[in-house]
């Protein structure tokens, strides 16, 4: 058999048409192949779900400005001088007095 010899497997007994057998799955169950023996449908990949939208750890830092030390929840710059606050760390009101306290500090008192 020489390298050409693609167009003789029509003339085996229980192979289909090679046209038709090339054309995809459509056309083998046209040709009476069975199901089992068709190839599995493409695999479509799955929709993912979109991640959690990234959270500014900005909104829960305190600040305190070098200069008047005031103290800034979320909020970077003093309005009064005119000058960038420092980071203090994560923190809020207190919840006796309604300061802006940092945990580190909360933490401490207790």
């Amino acid at each position: 058999m020489g390298r050409c010899d693609h167009h003789l497997t029509a003339a085996l007994p229980g192979l289909p048409d090679p046209a038709i057998r090339d054309a995809g799955p459509a056309s083998l169950l046209r040709s009476g192949l069975s199901a089992s023996r068709l190839p599995p449908p493409p695999r479509h990949p799955q929709p993912t779900t979109a991640p959690p939208a990234a959270k500014s750890r900005r909104a829960g830092t305190v600040y305190t400005c070098p200069d008047c030390e005031t103290r800034y929840l979320g909020h970077q710059r003093c309005d009064d001088c005119n000058t960038f606050a420092i980071r203090l760390g994560p923190g809020g009101p207190c919840p006796d007095c309604d300061t802006l306290i940092t945990v580190e500090e909360l933490l401490a008192a207790t």
